[in-house]
């Protein structure tokens, strides 16, 4: 069975401690040999037995003492490192999705204003871009498998409506911007002045009126689960 090798910073971790157990005992060694070279000299009438056994005893607690801090140590910068990863990671995902939520309400007021096939064509591109957006935060592994990802993946079923809607009337759709562009055109020549533009037939394009209704925005699925994926995300953060 293929071992976890555990995120790229652990390694690093790891050989820290292994170098500074490495380091402790080159240094108890070195001030073993220094001792017993000290006490092998010094006068007849010491103990030399129990002054190696003092010395040695010395240093057996110091690089014990020593070698537990280290570890204790680098276990709370380890645990330190995976919260702050852990928090990033989760900041990152929440300030993508109210990014993406606020170019939704951004592309709902330009429709509402003016919901024509040519406003249509141009904001449909941002829809995407938001989706795009949406299925970023969706892939985190802070999110995967999550009750914000099952609100995103609902955020997401509705922006598909929208853009089928678009993809079915595509031809139609065309066409009327085609003339909207020839009307503004007119107008930029000097030839003529703007007149009203044809709305978009709410039958044809149930989705997209919804879409910009205040009120059905309000208890729709994309605005309600975005609340929700909004609340775990937060929930998740560390305190």
């Amino acid at each position: 069975m293929q071992m976890n090798a555990g995120p790229p910073w652990s390694n690093g971790l790891r050989c820290s401690c292994e170098t500074g157990a490495e380091i402790q005992l080159a240094l108890a060694a070195l001030l073993a040999v220094s001792a017993v070279l000290f006490l092998s000299t010094a006068d007849t009438g010491v103990d030399i037995g129990l002054e190696i056994g003092k010395t040695l005893l010395t240093l057996v607690s110091a690089v014990l003492v020593t070698g537990v801090l280290t570890f204790v140590l680098s276990q709370l910068s380890a645990r330190e490192a995976v919260r702050r990863e852990h928090e990033r990671v989760l900041v990152d995902s929440l300030r993508e999705l109210k990014t993406a939520y606020e170019t939704i309400q951004i592309v709902r007021y330009f429709l509402a204003a003016s919901p024509t096939a040519l406003s249509l064509s141009q904001q449909i591109r941002v829809v995407l871009d938001a989706r795009a957006q949406l299925h970023r935060v969706q892939r985190e592994r802070l999110v995967r498998d999550s009750p914000a990802d099952t609100a995103i993946d609902a955020m997401l079923t509705y922006l598909t409506q929208v853009a089928a809607e678009y993809k079915q009337e595509f031809h139609s759709i065309t066409e009327m911007a085609l003339q909207e562009e020839h009307a503004r055109d007119v107008v930029r020549s000097g030839a003529g002045r703007l007149l009203p533009q044809p709305q978009l037939p709410p039958t044809a394009f149930t989705a997209v009126y919804a879409f910009i209704d205040e009120s059905t925005w309000q208890e729709g699925e994309f605005n309600l689960n975005y609340l929700r994926a909004k609340r775990h995300l937060q929930s998740q953060l560390p305190r």
